[in-house]
């Protein structure tokens, strides 16, 4: 993935080093490059509904506004709908790796093996906050689906329930087989249906901020 730098930006008093995809750099606003973090706070609509969650010693262990969609960004007839998350730097292995671009980077890497995840954007790192950006990915999340397919007989419910099953076995065995280890859990997938057969399509799976990467071929972002 081709990166372009652009200048650093100042939130308050954190500079911002910025890099975006090639084919997104003409796509982003000004307002986001100048103050990113305030972007993210005063546009995002968060992704999911709740409270923020601490553990015994005080630090943030769950956020639901860690992961917001922005407003769409157009170029003639290219719309690109982007998901911003924040990184939890004191979760997961972003805190054993002490990466707190982790995840983004991994995204880089699991689209450079063909495997299915959303398409990384670019990035905002400053030495307190980091923010990566993401395509939306199109679909339905578990809580959409159950709502969409509330309709449907409890035969083709049961069908769907078994179809993801099988299919997040398939998409185990072939990120293992990549040497990529993460939980397979619904709640973390992107479903793609066809509801006039009624059947799933493809699972998308997303939130690789636990994935464990156990053997890659040499990336310097990633080591």
């Amino acid at each position: 993935m081709g990166l372009e730098s652009f200048h650093t930006s100042e939130t308050s008093d954190q500079p911002f080093k910025m890099e975006f995809g090639e084919k997104y750099a003409s796509l982003v606003p000004l307002e986001l490059r100048q103050d990113p973090l305030g972007y993210f706070e005063r546009l995002g609509t968060p992704m999911k509904s709740g409270e923020k969650k601490y553990d015994k010693e005080g630090s943030l262990r769950d956020d639901p506004g860690a992961v917001r969609q922005l407003p769409d960004w157009e170029e003639g007839d290219r719309v690109v709908t982007p998901i911003a998350k924040w990184t939890n730097r004191e979760k997961s292995m972003l805190k054993e790796t002490g990466e707190p671009l982790y995840e983004y980077n991994l995204l880089s890497y699991i689209q450079s093996l063909g495997l299915p995840a959303p398409k990384p954007i670019g990035f905002f790192e400053s030495e307190q906050n980091s923010i990566f950006l993401m395509e939306k990915v199109d679909g339905y999340t578990k809580k959409e689906l159950d709502v969409a397919v509330s309709g449907w007989s409890a035969e083709d419910i049961h069908q769907l329930k078994q179809d993801t099953e099988r299919e997040m076995v398939d998409l185990q065995n072939l990120f293992l087989a990549n040497g990529l280890q993460r939980s397979w859990k619904a709640n973390d997938m992107i479903f793609q249906i066809d509801f006039v057969n009624r059947r799933l399509v493809r699972l998308i799976p997303t939130d690789f901020e636990r994935t464990r990467v156990l053997v890659m071929e040499p990336n310097p972002k990633l080591t």
